[in-house]
């Protein structure tokens, strides 16, 4: 009870707890925001990948050339160029 006496009330502590708690709240809600945005999409960088990964297979000789096509074709549409043969 001195304290309060001494500081002449609650006022002053009052007003700056409030906009300390409004900012951090507020730095929350962006910080959940962006990391709500910038999540990485299941599109083009998802197919780049596989398709990266499926042409590491092919120089390893794990498959076969037609398969290769096969599959590049089935993650991106017909091949712009395809390997040559083996």
């Amino acid at each position: 009870m001195i304290a309060h006496a001494y500081w002449g009330g609650p006022g002053w502590w009052g007003v700056v707890g409030g906009l300390v708690s409004l900012i951090f709240l507020v730095l929350v809600v962006v910080l959940i925001a962006s990391l709500v945005r910038n999540r990485p999409a299941a599109g083009p960088a998802a197919s780049t990948s596989a398709i990266r990964i499926l042409e590491e297979r092919y120089a390893r000789g794990e498959m076969s050339r037609d398969e290769f096509v096969e599959r590049r074709a089935a993650l991106s549409g017909p091949p712009k160029a395809p390997p040559p043969p083996r």
